[in-house]
């Protein structure tokens, strides 16, 4: 999922949402896919506003470089 925002200027500026629909972390899955997913947006956090949402027993967030978990 992606939407924009504006800056003061008016030019749009993008933010990145990932949704991984799976347990996931210490309690849940971490395998190819779940790697992949975050692998993604952590790279993409370097470049845009990305956060990546993910599914388990209990909340937590996370920051991982840029990333917002």
């Amino acid at each position: 999922m992606m939407a924009e925002r504006f800056n003061r200027n008016g030019k749009a500026v993008p933010r990145v949402l990932h949704v991984v629909p799976a347990l996931f972390g210490m309690e849940g899955l971490m395998g190819g896919a779940e790697r992949y997913a975050l692998e993604l947006a952590r790279y993409m956090a370097d470049a845009v506003p990305t956060r990546l949402v993910t599914f388990g027993d209990v909340e937590q967030h996370e920051t991982i470089g840029n990333l917002e978990v």
